[in-house]
Parts: structure tokens; sequence; C-alpha cells
């Protein structure tokens, strides 16, 4: 009857250690995974402020410390891309929006950044691509319209580029940078008047409300030029 009873106590204590070491290690994990969630976005935090500052090579070690934390976070690889993106090297930042966009397949910011990347890498078929992918998401993305009729003017396709410049003021006829661009597109088309046309509409914008001073200075100056041939 003894032995009985010892036995029963024996496989009590088991299970009570079985379960405490159970929970040890719940615990464990729990405390575990929240703190490299917190370390993860600590980096992520001090990465953009320090992009932010312009501290591009301290920036990218930030963003790298919270990719190893958390190989698949979105925030940590779009940062890599932005800082690489700055530092013109196209190849690295174009690997790291990929991979940002293969995280979050529909990051409209992701993608347009992908698509200046290979823009400037000259890749301008993969940057229409992208572009394009851009609109699918989001259809107002004046950016990308105003980037694609840039490629098609380096590409002599005035009329196409003409046309996406005009998508970009159907959606907002305030952004500025397109008048610059149509009035260039007009110059390289020989067409001095409508080319003055559109800078006057800087100056008149500027009236109206601000517009960076660069802008304001380059509409001038195209105008000066174009009345005075």
């Amino acid at each position: 009857m003894k032995d009985k009873n010892w036995k029963y106590i024996l496989v009590i204590i088991t299970s009570a250690v079985i379960l405490v070491i159970g929970i040890l290690l719940i615990i464990q994990f729990i405390g575990q995974f929240i703190g490299s969630s917190g370390s993860y976005k600590k980096y992520v935090t001090q990465g953009r402020e320090l992009f932010n500052e312009g501290k591009w090579g301290l920036a990218i070690r930030e963003f790298e410390m919270a990719s190893k934390i958390k190989p698949d976070g979105y925030e940590a690889h779009f940062g890599l891309g932005t800082t690489y993106l700055k530092q013109r090297k196209l190849k690295l930042g174009i690997d790291e929006f990929l991979k940002a966009v293969e995280i979050d397949p529909n990051a409209v910011e992701a993608y347009y950044s992908l698509g200046v990347a290979f823009q400037r890498d000259r890749n301008v078929e993969r940057a229409l691509e992208v572009y394009k992918k851009v609109l699918s998401i989001e259809p107002e993305s004046f950016q990308a319209y105003n980037n694609i009729g840039g490629i098609y003017v380096v590409q002599k396709d005035y009329g196409k580029a003409i046309e996406n410049f005009q998508r970009v003021l159907k959606i907002n006829p305030d952004y500025h940078q397109v008048y610059l661009n149509i009035g260039r597109t007009y110059e390289l088309q020989g067409d001095s008047l409508r080319a003055v046309e559109e800078y006057k509409k800087i100056i008149e914008l500027a009236s109206k409300g601000p517009v960076p001073e660069i802008i304001i200075e380059a509409a001038k100056k195209r105008i000066a030029f174009l009345e005075t041939k």
C-alpha cells in the first residue's frame, strides 16, 4: 500500500515539475519574442532618425540590425533600400526593395521607390513595369505618371510624355514640377511658345501659394532664354 502511495506521489511530483518547466519555457519564449520585437522597432526607429539626419552609413547599420532580428520585416528592408537609393547604390537598393514588395505586395511606396531605382539604373523597361504596378494599386499616383512621362521624354516619344504629364495635372493641378517637364518637352519639340506658356504657369502658381525657389528660378531662366531667342 505504501509503495502505491509513493508511486502516486512521484507521478504527481513529476507532473508538477514538467508543468513548471513548460510554463518557464513559455515565459522565456514570450520574453524573447517581446524583446526581439522591441529591438526590431528600436533599430528601425533609430535607422529612420539617422536617415533623416543624412547619416547614411549609420542608418544602414541600424536597418541591417533590424533585418537580422526580423528577416521578414518590411520596414527594415524598405529602410535599407531607401538609404542605398540615397547613396546611389542602385543594385543594393533594388535588391532591398524587391524583398520589401515580396513581404508586402501592396506596398505602394516600395514599388514606387523600386521604379525610381530602375529608372536611375537606366533599366527603363523594368521601371515602366513597376510604375504600372504602382498605378494598379494606387491609380491616383501622380508621381508615377510624372516619372513615366520622364521616361518617354528620354525615349523621344514626346506624345506619350505629354499624355502622362497631362494625367498628372488631372490628379494634382498644383504639382509645379510637371509644368517644368511639359515645358521642357515642348522645347525639345521646338515649340518655344507653348514651352513659355507652361513655364509661366509656375510663376502664376507661386503667386497663389508656396513653390520651391529652385523651381521658380528654373522657370524664369527658361522664360528669359526663350523670349530673347
